[in-house]
């Protein structure tokens, strides 16, 4: 859908691979994240992100919405939570 409206679109296969693409090129204009990924889950990805000072609009997408979760994205500073 993305693609369809004219943006590029740079798909990864985990929150390593994230972090490695962004050692050698600039930062995106958003990253839309799923929360179980291989390697490196996407709250470490943006915990990471954040300590290093990058400060991306990160979309967070989970199977599962609880409290923990939810507490944990905002205190990251996630830009939103969806459900899948």
């Amino acid at each position: 859908a993305l693609v369809r409206e004219g943006y590029d679109v740079v798909e990864l296969a985990d929150g390593q691979a994230l972090l490695d693409a962004l050692a050698t090129t600039r930062a995106p204009d958003l990253i839309l994240s799923d929360e179980c990924m291989p390697r490196l889950r996407g709250l470490e990805a943006l915990a990471r992100l954040r300590r290093d000072g990058v400060e991306v609009p990160f979309v967070l997408m989970s199977g599962s919405l609880d409290q923990e979760l939810a507490a944990e994205a905002r205190r990251l500073g996630a830009t939103a939570l969806l459900p899948k």
